[in-house]
């Protein structure tokens, strides 16, 4: 409260919450329990299984801080990746972050959160460390999750976010964004289970929109942002 007193423009928030929803809930409650505690933001972390966990508890964080008086607090996702599980699994999520996997995991995810309750993002993480599905540890080279990112700073290179619905039962998830006269489309198809599901083709309908100089980029375990063979349907 002082410091916001004295710095009005500041800031101030926290507590980088890596525990469940009631130890949150404790913590609002103590901030307003007395002199009403104000805060700017409140940063949180999440290691899923699924990129749709993020969706649930995104939602039931914004749900808490309004109902505590703090509509207009951000809520900064500050720290997230990939686990399957931090005993019996641990070594299989290490893997699988600095694999495709873990590439179509973060892609599925932040597109999720594109249309979630979530200010900011903080993907954990870019430096050498077992978490670090961007660069190799010893090389920096470039990893899979490097050309997600490669990909999403495209789309946000065009401006504005445009709608982009996928089939619910599929594993599919895209986000989508437009300039007014290009747009760009970041699919991605999310597994969890160890063995990979067949093939399936996907059919993208684009509304009000002049598909002749379309460009499709591949990034799988062969390919990264290699440009690839598709077909226009009149």
């Amino acid at each position: 409260i002082h410091l916001k007193k004295c710095f009005p423009t500041l800031k101030i928030g926290g507590p980088a919450l890596a525990y469940n929803l009631n130890w949150l809930e404790d913590f609002l409650k103590s901030m307003t329990s007395g002199e009403y505690v104000p805060i700017d933001f409140l940063s949180w972390h999440i290691y899923a299984k699924l990129p749709e966990q993020v969706r649930h508890k995104s939602c039931a964080i914004r749900k808490m801080l309004d109902s505590y008086g703090y509509n207009n607090a951000e809520s900064i996702l500050n720290e997230w990746n990939y686990l399957r599980c931090w005993e019996a699994g641990f070594l299989y999520t290490i893997k699988s972050i600095i694999s495709i996997k873990g590439a179509v995991f973060a892609a599925s995810f932040m597109s999720i959160c594109q249309d979630s309750p979530v200010d900011m993002l903080m993907y954990y993480d870019a430096r050498p460390c077992a978490f670090n599905g961007i660069f190799d540890f010893y090389t920096y080279a470039p990893l899979k999750t490097f050309y997600v990112f490669k990909i999403w700073a495209k789309l946000a290179s065009l401006g504005k976010q445009i709608k982009v619905t996928t089939s619910t039962n599929r594993n599919l998830y895209a986000a989508g964004a437009s300039n007014g006269e290009k747009c760009g489309i970041m699919l991605a198809r999310f597994y969890e289970q160890d063995a990979l599901p067949p093939p399936v083709t996907v059919n993208l309908n684009i509304k009000n929109a002049d598909t002749a100089n379309t460009v499709v980029y591949l990034l799988d375990d062969t390919c990264n942002m290699t440009e690839t063979e598709f077909m226009v349907l009149n």
